[in-house]
């Protein structure tokens, strides 16, 4: 009995020396598990300080100065300075390095990172992987937008192929022309439209769409995003818009404010430069209303004479074609040809003309003096003494008419312009892109909305002074010296900011 009971208790000493083995190896294997757990929170506590810091910084940096592919890498490099190789274990963005959240000021940087094991490779785990997220919201920046439009002739080309056939097929008479020139005296020209209309009217009654139509598209719909991008930003006066158009002068619409309402009216009712007729400019100088009476040279009962003078041309319902102001008398005036009408309240126009040549896109002109009208930016920010971003936006087909005294017809490899027309010196030619740097050196960045010039194949004038560099880019010879042009928009290209 005393045998049996003395090897019963040995073999539970035996079980008891088991159970606690047992029990040391698992207490080993727990301890060491938290140990690589605690590798594991520590190195995402670290990818989670880089990832932040990374959002952080290009939350912070004025994204349209560069690239999307440079500010890829200005994460990498954050993300890299704050997590580096040394680090507790291997860490990696996510592809691509950053995106946007619900607004594009919100900046979301993501990234993974790894570290191996030491106990749990017992358990078969070899590896513990994080992954995490770092978030920041970018100042919406404050930005003042000069909008600068081209509403010279060339704009009332169609904007489209089947337009400018349309055009061609409904001016016969003129040998088919697809440009809708707005003219106060279209009979000068007898360009045998169906009621004597200018082309410009033709178009209008025919449902062309004009590249100045495009012109005032895009300006409202400017007008439009800008409204509500302030609206959910709950940011006042976060845009400032300035409208000015350009032909043979810069023309302002409206002056910098921030009443995108009433800019976005302003824009709306930009018109095409008018001329009197071919190769004359028109000079507008008093729009007022008077009496007309059939087969009589007097003009009575104007609202208003400020500015009228002998010679200046009278344009109006029942008024002949090239009248012009004889005398004046109070406030009846004396024509040179009588009226064909009798009418009240007549809507007359009285101004001056001038030999031009059609010279009526002045763009170093236009750009010169934009130059002048801009600040120099600022950051954008609402910190003290800080000013807004500038931006110009440019809304153009891209080709220059203009006199330059001393033209010289160029083109080839390195002619800068590209290439110029020269008949005297009437220079027509792609828009020099040196003006838009000057700009650009200033800090100021430039958008471009090409209204595309379509070719006009049946019109004497393109053929001889735009299509030379209105082309795509030829085979270049090894010297280079058949490439005339790489066409309109890459000038245009080259005008605009990365």
């Amino acid at each position: 009995m005393l045998i049996e009971m003395r090897s019963m208790l040995a073999c539970r000493r035996g079980q008891i020396a088991i159970i606690l083995a047992f029990a040391a190896t698992m207490l080993v294997l727990a301890i060491g598990m938290g140990i690589d757990l605690w590798q594991a929170y520590a190195m995402k506590a670290r990818l989670q300080s880089a990832l932040d810091a990374a959002a952080l910084a290009i939350a912070s940096t004025d994204r349209t100065q560069y690239t999307q592919a440079e500010l890829y890498a200005r994460t990498q490099a954050y993300f890299t300075a704050n997590y580096p190789t040394s680090a507790l274990g291997t860490a990696e963005l996510s592809t691509p390095p950053f995106s946007t959240g619900a607004t594009p000021n919100i900046i979301v940087v993501t990234g993974t990172a790894s570290v191996p094991t030491t106990f749990m490779r017992i358990i078969g785990m070899n590896t513990l992987s994080v992954s995490a997220t770092g978030q920041a919201n970018a100042a919406w920046p404050y930005i003042n937008f000069y909008l600068l439009l081209d509403d010279s002739p060339s704009m009332a080309i169609a904007a489209t192929g089947a337009g400018v056939t349309t055009m061609v097929n409904n001016t016969s008479a003129q040998l088919g022309c697809g440009f809708a020139c707005h003219e106060v005296n279209p009979a000068a020209d007898n360009l045998g439209n169906p009621g004597g209309e200018d082309n410009y009217q033709l178009a209008r009654n025919l449902g062309v769409t004009l590249r100045i139509d495009l012109l005032q598209q895009a300006a409202a719909n400017l007008m439009t995003t800008a409204q509500n991008t302030e609206n959910n930003n709950s940011i006042a006066n976060e845009y400032g818009m300035a409208i000015y158009t350009f032909d043979t002068q810069l023309n302002t619409i409206y002056p910098l404010g921030f009443d995108l309402a009433a800019a976005a009216t302003a824009a709306s009712n930009i018109q095409l430069l008018e001329v009197y007729q071919n190769n004359v400019a028109w000079n507008p100088i008093l729009t007022t209303t008077g009496n007309t009476t059939n087969a009589s040279k007097s003009l009575k009962s104007l609202a208003s004479t400020s500015g009228i003078a002998t010679g200046q041309v009278v344009v109006g319902n029942g008024i002949p074609a090239g009248t012009t102001v004889s005398s004046r008398s109070g406030s009846t005036v004396t024509l040179s040809a009588a009226a064909t009408a009798t009418a009240t309240g007549v809507s007359v126009i009285f101004g001056t003309t001038t030999n031009n040549s059609d010279e009526d896109t002045n763009y170093p002109n236009a750009m010169t003096q934009i130059n002048a009208i801009m600040p120099n930016p600022g950051q954008g920010t609402s910190s003290p003494g800080d000013t807004p971003k500038e931006v110009l936006f440019i809304v153009t087909d891209g080709v220059e008419d203009t006199n330059v005294a001393g033209c010289t017809t160029s083109g080839g490899a390195g002619a800068d312009p590209p290439y110029v027309v020269c008949s005297g010196n009437r220079q027509q030619s792609a828009m020099d892109p040196s003006y838009c740097t000057t700009i650009k050196n200033r800090g100021i960045l430039i958008a471009v909305l090409y209204t595309e010039y379509d070719a006009l194949p049946t019109n004497a004038w393109y053929m001889t002074n735009v299509s030379p560099y209105n082309q795509p880019p030829p085979p270049q010879s090894p010297d280079l010296s058949t490439d005339y042009s790489t066409g309109i928009a890459s000038y245009l290209e080259q005008c605009a900011s990365p």
